[in-house]
């Protein structure tokens, strides 16, 4: 196992999550495994079909930020990789319900991922970010 392949699944991971903010599920998809399993807000989501329909599911109007830092790749298996990483999540709704706008949600979570390589590439095969350390609704009065 080399440098080189702990880069790329660190690196995976920051993309899979730049890519859910930025809505764009088909180069998410690319990256996780198509028996894959996400463990996403109690549901566990195991194939690229289910997290379609969960991103679907999704308010048009959210916009979230996934920061993913502090990433350290572990070799499992020649061809197995877990990787470990901070994960600090911001939520906010930008369209009023029922005349109430929703206020930020910030979490942190530890966020661990497993990589598969298959054919020459490292896959995300299970995605787990666990429970927040931390989670707060955000004051934008102050």
């Amino acid at each position: 196992m080399s440098m080189e392949d702990e880069l790329r699944c660190e690196r995976a991971l920051g993309h899979f999550y730049r890519y859910l903010d930025d809505r764009d599920y088909a180069r998410m998809l690319a990256l996780f495994h198509l028996e894959g399993i996400w463990l996403r807000q109690g549901e566990t989501l195991s194939s690229h079909e289910k997290v379609l329909h969960a991103m679907e599911r999704r308010s048009p109007t959210m916009v979230t930020r996934h920061v993913v830092s502090n990433a350290i790749a572990r070799a499992t298996t020649p061809d197995r990789m877990e990787v470990s990483a901070y994960l600090l999540f911001v939520r906010h709704e930008t369209a009023a319900k029922d005349g109430v706008t929703q206020q930020p949600l910030l979490g942190l979570y530890t966020c661990t991922a497993e990589f598969w390589k298959i054919d020459g590439e490292w896959l995300i095969a299970r995605l787990d970010a666990g429970k927040p350390a931390v989670n707060v609704t955000l004051d934008e009065k102050r």
